[in-house]
C-alpha cells in the first residue's frame, strides 16, 4: 500500500466537540437532579405523578451524569492503561506515579473513577421516605351540635302521629341505654384518616346524677298467693320500704317528691327456684317540675332487694335488707374541648356541663292546636335553646311508662308479645352505667344526622389528618454528585489546556505503535505525528498498514510494517 504523507493541518471536526458536549450533559444532569431534588423536598409521594419512582428518576440522572466518566489516554502505557480499567488499578496508579505535577489531570481522573465507586450508593441515599401526618381543613369533616331539640318523630303532626314509622329508631337508641349501650355522637370523618379533630364544640344535651338513696323498712304484712307456674299456694311477707334523698340538689323537688314508699314480697319458707318473690321496682317522674321554667327532664329512683333469702319461717323472718337509687335528669349546655374522633372512637381533652337559665317562651296557634316553646340560655357560652313543647313532655313521658317496673322471680310466656321484661333487665344492670348512658344517648341523638331525629342541628367544622408518606431529601449525599461534576469540568478544562500543544489521539490505542512503526530496512515508517495530528489524521495514516510484533538484531521485540 503506498505511504502517506503525514497531514499537518488541524481539523476541528474532531476537536474536544464530544467531550464537551458530554460535560454539558454531565453539568446539565446534575443540575436537573439538584432542581428534582429541591422540587420534591418534604413533599406527599402520592403528589408525584411521573410513571416511575423518585428513586429511579434520580438513578437515571446520574447515571447520564456519569457519561463524562469514560477513560482518558494516558502516557504511562502500563499503570495508566490500568487505571482506566477500574477503581483497582486507578488505585495502583495513585501509589507509583511519579510526578505528580506532571500527571495531574490522570491523577485526577484516577480519583474520579474511584470516586465513582459511592456514586450510586449516594444517589440511593438521598430520598428518605417518613410517614408523617398531613391536616386537611375543606369542610368535609364535621361534627353534630344541637342548637334545640324539635323532634321529627314524637312531634308530628296529626293525623300521621300514630303511623309515625320514625318513632321506631328513637325507641330503639333508647332501649339500648339500659343495656348500657351509649348511642354514639354524629361526625364525618374520612375512612382513611387517621384522626379527625376538632378544637371545641357546646351543644344542647342532658345531664345527670347517681346517688344511693336512703332507705328503711316499715314492716311486712303477710299475705296468701298463687305460686309462679303452679296450682298452690304460698305465703309471702309483703314488706314496704320508704326512700329518702337527703343528697339531693333541689331540695324543694325533694320535700316535693320524698319521701317515697315501695314494697317487695317475699315467699315463706323460702325457695332457691320460681319463688315468685318480687325484688325490685323503681319510678321516672318526669319533669319539668316547675313550668315553664324547669328544666328538670326527669327523677328516677330504684329499690333493689336479694334474689333469695334464708327464712324458713313467719316467726324467723325479717325483711331482708334492700338498696336504694336516685338519678336525676336535667337539660344542659354541654361543651367539650379538644376533641379527637379515632377508629376506637371519641376522646375529649376536656368536657363541661352547664344548667339552663329560662330566657322565655312563645305559644304559636297553627290553626289546630296551640304549640310552645321554651328558649333558655348558657350563662358560660352565651348560646340560646329552644325547646319544644310536644318534644318535650312526650319524651319525658316515655321515659315514664318505660322505668316504671317491677321485677318478680317467675315465669314469662315468651310468645307474649307485650310482654318486655324491663324490670328484670333494670335489675340485673349497672343501674349508674346505665344513667349516665341514658343522658349521653339523649345527648347523642339530638346531635345526629344518622339517625335524623333533630331538627336543629347545626355543622361544626373540623380537621382530618392523614398518615402520609412524604419524600425527604437528604441534602449531605448530594455532596458526592457535586463534587463528581465539579471535578470532572475542572479536569476537563485542565486536559484541553495541557494538551493544547500535543497531539490530540485522545483515546486512540493506533497511538501506541505510531512513533514505533519500522519497515523491513530498519527505518522509521511514515506513521509520523506532529502536534497537529488528530485521531481522524493518525486513523487514515493507519489505514490499510500491516504491522508484526518480532525482535531485531538486538533481540528486542518490537512493531515492523509489513507490506503484505
Amino acid at each position: 500500500m503506498p505511504s502517506r504523507k503525514p497531514i499537518t493541518d488541524w481539523q476541528p471536526s474532531w476537536w474536544w466537540w464530544w467531550e464537551i458536549m458530554a460535560v454539558t450533559i454531565c453539568i446539565a444532569s446534575t443540575a436537573g437532579l439538584v432542581a428534582l431534588l429541591k422540587s420534591i423536598d418534604n413533599t406527599p409521594l402520592r403528589q408525584w405523578n411521573l410513571p416511575i419512582q423518585p428513586n429511579t428518576a434520580i438513578a437515571s440522572l446520574t447515571t447520564i451524569a456519569k457519561v463524562a466518566l469514560a477513560p482518558r489516554n494516558l502516557a504511562d502505557l502500563q499503570l495508566f492503561d490500568a487505571a482506566s480499567r477500574g477503581p483497582w488499578g486507578s488505585l495502583i496508579f495513585l501509589f507509583q506515579v511519579s510526578s505528580p505535577i506532571k500527571a495531574l489531570v490522570t491523577v485526577g481522573f484516577s480519583l474520579l473513577t474511584i470516586l465513582a465507586l459511592g456514586l450510586d450508593a449516594s444517589a440511593q441515599q438521598l430520598l428518605q421516605f417518613p410517614i408523617q401526618e398531613m391536616e386537611i381543613n375543606d369542610g368535609s369533616v364535621v361534627m353534630g351540635a344541637a342548637t334545640g331539640y324539635n323532634s321529627k318523630s314524637i312531634n308530628a303532626r296529626p293525623p300521621i302521629q300514630a303511623l309515625n314509622a320514625n318513632i321506631i329508631p328513637l325507641q330503639y337508641e333508647i332501649l339500648n341505654t339500659l343495656r348500657g349501650s351509649t348511642f354514639n355522637s354524629y361526625f364525618t370523618c374520612p375512612q382513611k384518616a387517621a384522626r379527625c379533630t376538632w378544637d371545641n364544640l357546646s351543644t344542647l344535651g342532658v345531664c345527670s346524677s347517681w346517688n344511693r338513696a336512703s332507705v328503711a323498712s316499715d314492716g311486712c304484712a303477710m299475705t296468701t298467693a298463687r305460686v309462679p307456674g303452679g296450682p298452690s299456694n304460698a305465703t309471702y311477707a309483703v314488706c314496704n320500704y320508704t326512700l329518702s334523698n337527703s343528697q339531693s340538689g333541689n331540695s324543694e323537688l325533694a320535700a316535693a317528691i320524698y319521701p317515697q314508699q315501695l314494697n317487695l314480697s317475699f315467699r315463706l319458707p323460702s325457695v332457691d327456684f320460681i319463688s315468685g318473690n318480687k325484688v325490685f321496682e323503681s319510678h321516672f317522674i318526669p319533669g319539668p317540675y316547675h313550668y315553664p321554667a324547669g328544666t328538670e327532664f326527669g327523677e328516677f329512683w330504684a329499690l333493689k332487694a336479694p334474689k333469695s333469702t334464708n327464712f324458713s319461717t313467719q316467726a324467723s323472718f325479717n325483711p331482708p335488707e334492700a338498696e336504694a337509687f336516685y338519678a336525676s335528669f336535667w337539660w344542659c349546655s354541654k361543651s367539650y374541648q379538644g376533641i379527637t374522633a379515632e377508629p376506637s372512637g371519641v376522646k375529649y381533652e376536656a368536657s363541661s356541663s352547664e344548667r339552663l337559665s329560662f330566657l322565655f317562651n312563645k305559644t304559636i296557634n297553627n290553626g289546630i292546636s296551640t304549640e310552645s316553646s321554651f328558649t333558655y340560655k348558657a350563662n358560660s357560652t352565651g348560646m340560646n335553646y329552644t325547646l319544644e313543647e310536644g318534644t318535650f313532655e312526650t319524651l319525658t313521658t316515655y321515659f315514664n311508662s318505660l322505668l316504671t317496673a317491677e321485677a318478680s322471680d317467675e315465669l314469662y310466656v315468651i310468645a307474649d308479645g307485650s310482654i318486655l321484661a324491663i324490670g328484670g333487665l333494670l335489675y340485673q344492670q349497672d343501674l349508674e352505667n346505665m344513667t349516665t348512658s341514658i343522658a349521653d344517648t339523649l345527648t347523642n341523638i339530638m346531635r345526629s344526622r344518622t339517625l335524623d331525629e333533630n331538627f336543629n342541628i347545626t355543622n361544626v367544622a373540623g380537621r382530618a389528618f392523614f398518615d402520609e408518606t412524604y419524600i425527604r431529601i437528604q441534602w449531605i449525599w448530594l455532596l458526592l454528585p457535586l463534587a463528581e461534576t465539579a471535578l470532572i469540568t475542572l479536569l476537563f478544562i485542565l486536559s484541553v489546556v495541557i494538551t493544547s500543544k500535543q497531539p490530540l489521539l485522545k483515546d486512540s490505542v493506533l497511538a501506541y505503535l505510531a512513533t514505533t512503526v519500522k519497515d523491513d530496512a530498519g527505518n522509521t515508517s511514515d506513521l509520523r505525528m506532529t502536534q497537529w495530528t488528530s485521531q481522524q489524521n493518525l486513523d487514515e495514516l493507519a489505514e490499510g498498514v500491516i504491522v508484526k510484533l518480532e525482535p531485531d538484531g538486538q533481540g528486542r521485540l518490537g512493531f515492523a510494517r509489513k507490506d503484505t
